[in-house]
């Protein structure tokens, strides 16, 4: 049975579940949503762009694909924010809308995939570093037009976005493996 747990930066019991992370993936769940997966591990050349980049939309089609993906690349690790989960919202539609969304796509992977873990994270741990001077999706896109240039280039707006977040989980996951 696959654990979802929330590791804290510096978390001993992460320090071992990410050492482990070879291949993993990033999700950013919703209707510009993306997932995100490496092969190789977070330790060995980072910062890297991924070998897989894939739309998620709250489909069931997109769920779907993102197991596909998982199951293929032997993916053992999944990574995603806790909005993923329902939490940290600003109202019950939201809510509603994110665990459902998010359950779909979870329930999906770990059908297909034999995950290891889901590695839930707060938006704040991995945004910390971010630049101040723009919204939080602004910064994200920053972030990773700045650690892997052209990465995001020709992608259309949304799925930049998705791309963009889910980039931000897996760099701050890859910072964890290198300290």
């Amino acid at each position: 049975m696959t654990a979802i747990r929330f590791y804290a930066p510096g978390d001993p019991e992460h320090v071992r579940a990410v050492s482990r992370a070879c291949p993993f993936a990033s999700l950013d769940p919703g209707s510009d949503g993306a997932l995100l997966a490496w092969r190789q591990g977070a330790a060995s050349s980072w910062p890297a762009p991924p070998d897989v980049a894939v739309p998620i939309t709250s489909r069931a089609g997109g769920a779907d694909l993102a197991a596909r993906v998982c199951e293929r690349l032997g993916v053992r690790v999944l990574l995603a924010e806790d909005q993923f989960l329902g939490r940290q919202t600003r109202n019950f539609q939201t809510t509603k809308r994110l665990i459902l969304t998010g359950g779909i796509v979870l329930g999906r992977i770990m059908e297909a995939a034999e995950l290891d873990d889901v590695v839930e994270v707060y938006p704040a741990t991995w945004q910390v570093g971010l630049p101040r001077h723009a919204n939080s999706k602004q910064r994200a896109i920053m972030h990773a037009n700045r650690k892997v240039p052209g990465f995001l280039s020709g992608k259309r707006k949304a799925f930049a976005s998705g791309c963009a977040d889910a980039w931000g989980l897996a760099d701050w996951f890859a910072s964890e493996v290198r300290t």
